[in-house]
This record gives C-alpha cells, sequence and structure tokens, in this order.
C-alpha cells in the first residue's frame, strides 16, 4: 500500500484543503474509489487504520480535512473556524475531492461514507450531488434533534454580536454531543468504550477543539438541511443508503431516532435505504472493540453483496 498527502484546492476561496490518499498495492486493479468524510474536532488521519484495510480489500481511499480542522487551517488558531464558507462550503469542498478523485481514476465508482458531522455533510452533497456516487454510507449519523431553528438563530445573534470567530461555551453546551454517563472521567468517553481512543483522542491536539461561532452556524445549518425534505435533486434515486451506528451513541438519541433518519432519505426518494445498529458500541463504531465485525460488514456493503 502506498499513502499520498496534498492540497485540494477549495472552489470557494481557494484554501488548500489537505488530503490523503491510500492506494491499494495494485491501483489499476482497484475495485473502486472510497471517499471518506470525517467527523467534528478531529482530523483525517484518525481514518487510517479503516482506509489501509479498505485498501488491502482493493479500494483506492481518499480523506480530506475539513475547513478549520486538522491541516487545512491557515493558522493553528483556525480550528473550528470556517473562514465564513458555511455549511456550502463544507459541501463543494466534499465536492471538489470527488472532482479530483474521479479525475485521477475516470473509471471507477465511487463511494461515500461519512462519519458524524461528515455523516450530515454527506447526505448534504447527496442532496445536490447524488449522481456522483454509487453508493453512501452514513456512519454515526447525528439524528434529528429539536431546538434546531432557535440555536441557529442564537448563533446567528453571537456572529453579530461577537464576530464569526468568537467561541461561545453556551452555544457548545447546547450543540456538542455530552456523555450520558454524567460520572465518567472525561468529557469525551460517549466516542468510544475504549480508554486508550478516548485519551488518544484527549491527548490530540487536532481533537477537541470547541468550534467557533461560524462553525456552529455551519453546524446546524447542515442539520437543518439534511432533514429538509424540499431541494433533493434526486438524480439517482436508486442510490443504495445504508446507516450504520453504535446502539449506545449518544448522537442517535435513541433507535426510534435512528429508524427515522433511514426512513426520511425513504421519504424523499430514496428506494434502497439498510441500517444496522451495533450493541453495546458507542459513536466511533470503527474506533471500538470489536470493529472487525463492523469493518467486515462496511466492506460486504461497500461490493453490493448484502442490504
Amino acid at each position: 500500500m502506498k499513502q499520498e498527502q496534498f492540497f485540494v484546492k477549495s472552489p470557494c476561496d481557494g484554501l488548500n484543503l489537505s488530503t490523503l490518499t491510500v492506494l491499494p498495492q495494485l491501483p489499476e486493479k482497484a475495485e473502486g474509489i472510497v471517499q471518506l468524510i470525517h467527523g467534528m474536532a478531529e482530523h483525517k488521519e484518525r481514518y487510517l487504520h479503516f482506509m489501509e484495510f479498505l485498501a488491502a480489500h482493493g479500494y483506492i481511499c481518499i480523506i480530506h480535512d475539513h475547513r478549520g480542522h486538522g491541516k487545512s487551517v491557515k493558522s493553528s488558531a483556525d480550528l473550528g473556524y470556517f473562514y465564513g464558507q458555511g455549511s456550502d462550503g463544507l459541501v463543494e469542498d466534499t465536492a471538489a475531492v470527488t472532482r479530483y478523485a474521479r479525475s485521477r481514476w475516470p473509471n471507477l465508482p465511487v463511494f461515500l461514507i461519512g462519519h458524524s458531522m461528515g455523516s450530515l455533510i454527506a447526505r448534504a452533497y447527496t442532496k445536490k450531488y447524488d449522481d456522483q456516487i454509487e453508493r453512501l454510507i452514513l456512519i454515526g449519523s447525528p439524528s434529528e434533534k429539536g431546538g434546531a431553528r432557535i440555536a441557529l438563530a442564537l448563533t446567528k445573534l453571537m456572529k453579530i454580536l461577537r464576530g464569526g470567530r468568537h467561541v461561545s461555551l453556551l452555544i457548545d453546551r447546547l450543540a456538542a454531543p455530552r456523555a450520558k454517563d454524567k460520572t465518567s472521567r472525561s468529557r469525551v468517553s460517549w466516542i468510544c468504550s475504549l480508554e486508550s481512543v478516548v485519551r488518544a483522542y484527549e491527548m490530540d491536539a487536532l481533537c477537541g477543539f470547541t468550534f467557533t461561532a461560524d462553525g456552529y452556524e455551519a453546524l446546524i445549518r447542515l442539520m437543518i438541511d439534511v432533514y429538509d425534505k424540499d431541494g433533493w435533486q434526486m438524480n439517482h434515486p436508486s442510490l443504495p443508503v445504508h446507516f450504520a451506528s453504535g446502539a449506545e451513541d449518544v448522537c442517535l438519541i435513541d433507535e426510534t431516532h435512528f429508524r427515522r433518519s433511514a426512513d426520511f432519505m425513504r421519504q424523499v426518494g430514496y428506494s434502497s435505504v439498510t441500517a444496522k445498529l451495533y450493541r453495546n458500541l458507542r459513536h466511533e463504531i470503527l474506533n471500538e472493540n470489536g470493529r472487525e465485525e463492523v469493518y467486515t460488514d462496511l466492506l460486504t456493503v461497500l461490493r453490493g453483496e448484502q442490504r
């Protein structure tokens, strides 16, 4: 396997998007391209293990750091700041990476996998560009929450009063996930049951930062947009869509909300929607104890062998 790191320019403002590929041993015989979209307040390198697994099974993998994340910033002080491009910027950045991949490997299908906030971006992307991908997989997908429009109004007001770079602990308390277990020693124990994963996240300077008002406005707009039935282009209604989450994931709220998310995609017109919950797993099912089962299942979904 071979790794490559490079930049793809954002079509919105020319921002350099730090991008990583992992190539299989024989890329000329690849099964397809898997484009991954990472989650909130983390970075692309956290997906290397999964990418290497997919590459070992014949897939070219590509992922970029979102604006305001990882190495897609002008300075480390900009972590959590999206340079005023909002949710549209996140979607168009993702589309630019797809275009890069399709131009470099023009004869291969593209499969899109989004985790957490990345799953929101993936759905907003699909709303507009579903004819650019052959399959959509949504991992750790946040369920629809009430009060999103109120939170958006508050965030916009905060931007007006304090500026887009302002970090509001009030907005963070309202919008960021929180552990169900109030006795936990870590505020991010909700991501994974493995202490080693939680500790590594806490020690990583590129993880766990607080979004600015600009960042939260984009995140909340994504949540509203993906649960709005208006605006879906539906150029590929037969697109297979698969949801996968840990049953103990705070972001899905509960199993009923998880099923509603899948039902929503059926309601807007997608005819092939499946979903699977993994018992006893938390948010990061790609890093959880028992991830081997998750990896194998997702590989099967990618191959279209299981619905």
